[in-house]
């Protein structure tokens, strides 16, 4: 469906296709690279000191990193973390020169009253000031740096050009894919620096929250926004982990799971980045804020995403390959599947040993990890939500502490199911009842199900280990021999003994010449055998 603040109010110009980075740009990236000890390996602090230095596109590339735990370091994700906090900020009167051009001179002296010179938040993109609307109300006031699209698009083309260049450095499945990379860096920058589009999803994720009691969102001023404005409702909250002690409670970490899973599960569309800058504490409800990067999932991703929470839960790695590559969107067929089932096997017993103290979000990244390593291809809404889930339990164990994920996770199945009517309370006390002697029936038949689509793929392989191998075979071998030469010996006499001589023709001993030489190498045979026989009974 097509947007209608981008029609009503996207700029009537086309933004000019990015350019190639310069050699001075490449030149000054070398030389903030060596100062923070690039040659020597960057520590943590240095990469994120290099990174701000850079400017905006390396900024946003870290926090980008700073959620994929997979593929970088604890150290070094912990450190660009603090990238998510204010940067410096833009010159004040040039955001006011920005925000008049947007509106237009009339539109902005119509809408406002006063503009707090100081920023609310600075980021790599825009910042946000706090204003009064000549009608009272209080708004927090949303303006893109100057500037900052022409140069994020040079940037990134020459990120584009670097990767293509580096790619053959990552190896195989145990790094991501520097284009890669770079791609979904420039899609975070088209949707963040779109301020109508972050207008429309404030609009739909309040629609998609709204009957949740103690989740909400600030909605905007859609007259007010523009690409480069948003104007919405200013929120007087504290960041989550500056909440007072009776909000960072494990009541208010559930809530926070509870609803991101509703959001994927029964919306497909959720926020992806819910780093602890943007989960605000505000008047006892949970705020999200930054609306910017939003995932979404169709209900054909979502139905197969509660397949594999569910078999997580269930502890069943069949299960949980057989939704995983359902959910592939290339090399499904060609993948080893015993080597993946068996990863995901040892993946589930390492969680399963943990209890229900299991770190969810560090699940879920470890399987991407392994499917990686097998080189499946997963859509990118599961990565928005695997890396979602990993943002987000960042900020409720900054705010409140580790939380038992799975339980919660667990439970919020139990409830979806049960509110969907899936299972009355007679056939669920059957389903009990019946599951512990049935169990290991159902995980025979998976196996053997899954061992059937193996060979006929030609992808099974067995792994035997006998004791004394070549004895047995040796032993075997003796077996079949004997057999051959006992069914040899029976038809030589079958067939002597069929023949009968005919008037007038040779005989010897009272049958046919050619049954006499059959009875002949019958006999020498039956002597070879017991030969063969007693002669083997003296071996060793």
């Amino acid at each position: 469906m097509a947007n209608p603040l981008k029609k009503l109010f996207r700029d009537e110009q086309p933004n000019s296709r990015p350019q190639a980075a310069g050699n001075k740009r490449m030149l000054e990236i070398i030389r903030i690279a060596v100062k923070h000890n690039a040659m020597k390996g960057f520590s943590p602090e240095d990469l994120r000191l290099c990174l701000e230095e850079l400017g905006p596109t390396f900024v946003k590339l870290g926090q980008l990193l700073s959620s994929r735990s997979e593929i970088i370091p604890e150290a070094h994700r912990a450190e660009l973390s603090k990238l998510h906090a204010r940067c410096t900020p833009a010159d004040y009167d040039d955001i006011i020169e920005q925000l008049r051009s947007s509106l237009g001179e009339q539109t902005f002296r119509e809408a406002f009253a006063s503009i707090d010179p100081t920023p609310l938040g600075s980021a790599s993109i825009a910042q946000v000031h706090r204003a009064t609307l000549v009608n009272g109300d209080e708004v927090a006031v949303k303006v893109r740096r100057p500037g900052i699209v022409a140069s994020v698009e040079a940037d990134i083309e020459m990120l584009r050009t670097l990767a293509r260049r580096t790619r053959a450095l990552a190896k195989g499945g145990q790094m991501m894919d520097p284009e890669e990379v770079v791609e979904e860096l420039s899609a975070m920058f088209s949707a963040e620096c779109d301020l109508i589009n972050e207008a429309q999803n404030l609009l739909e994720f309040h629609a998609v929250t709204s009957a949740e009691v103690g989740i909400t969102s600030p909605q905007p001023y859609v007259e007010l926004c523009r690409e480069d404005v948003l104007v919405m409702e200013y929120v007087k909250g504290v960041p989550l982990t500056e909440a007072p002690e009776g909000m960072r409670t494990k009541e208010t970490a559930e809530l926070i799971l509870s609803s991101y899973l509703s959001q994927v599960l029964d919306h497909g569309f959720f926020h992806a980045d819910p780093h602890p800058g943007n989960v605000f504490a505000a008047d006892g409800k949970v705020v999200f804020l930054d609306m910017g990067s939003m995932g979404h999932m169709d209900d054909r991703e979502r139905a197969k995403f509660e397949s594999i929470i569910r078999s997580a839960a269930d502890r069943n790695p069949v299960a949980l390959k057989d939704a995983l590559m359902s959910l592939a969107v290339s090399n499904a067929e060609e993948m080893d599947h015993p080597g993946i089932l068996t990863d995901l096997d040892m993946l589930v017993e390492e969680y399963c040993s943990m209890g229900i103290k299991v770190n969810f979000s560090r699940f879920l990244a470890d399987m991407i990890v392994l499917t990686r390593k097998h080189s499946v291809t997963l859509p990118a809404s599961l990565l928005d939500v695997a890396k979602g889930l990993v943002t987000l339990d960042v900020t409720i164990s900054e705010a409140i502490g580790p939380v038992e994920a799975m339980d919660v996770v667990a439970r919020f199945l139990q409830k979806r199911t049960a509110t969907a009517g899936q299972l009355s309370g007679a056939v669920t006390e059957a389903l009990l009842a019946t599951k512990a002697a049935t169990q290991g029936f159902l995980m025979a038949s998976r196996y053997s199900g899954d061992a059937m689509r193996m060979l006929s793929r030609g992808q099974l392989r067995f792994n035997m280990e006998v004791s004394h191998y070549d004895e047995l075979l040796r032993k075997t071998s003796r077996i079949v021999n004997r057999v051959a030469y006992a069914l040899v010996i029976a038809g030589l006499l079958v067939s002597a003994g069929l023949a009968q001589p005919a008037e007038g023709t040779p005989t010897v001993f009272g049958t046919t010449q050619f049954a006499f030489v059959e009875y002949l190498i019958a006999f020498l045979l039956i002597i070879g055998m017991v030969i063969d026989v007693f002669t083997t009974r003296r071996s060793p």
